[in-house]
């Protein structure tokens, strides 16, 4: 995903970059590469602002996945105590 001219011009050139960049993190990590990183350097990000922003998404990303894993296991143990209570 790259940021189209319209986004650029309402969220600024820096956040624009950032938006993208997560999206880049999030769905394909093993994309990201060092062009992805010169482009949140080109937008005015420095290397600190890189690690932050990067290690903010990533734990981001961690957090929905054990949700998400989470809520397997949940509706699977519903699913099995539903199922053993209408057997006894």
């Amino acid at each position: 995903m790259h940021s189209t001219p319209e986004q650029v011009g309402v969220f600024g050139p820096r956040l624009a970059a950032a938006l993208e960049h997560a999206h880049l993190l999030v769905t394909h990590p093993r994309d990201a590469n060092p062009a992805a990183l010169g482009r949140l350097a080109a937008a005015g990000w420095d290397e600190d602002g890189l690690v932050v922003l990067s290690q903010l998404i990533a734990f981001l990303s961690f957090q929905v996945r054990i949700v998400s894993g989470f809520s397997v296991l949940v509706a699977a143990s519903f699913a099995q105590t539903t199922e053993s209570a209408h057997h006894a």
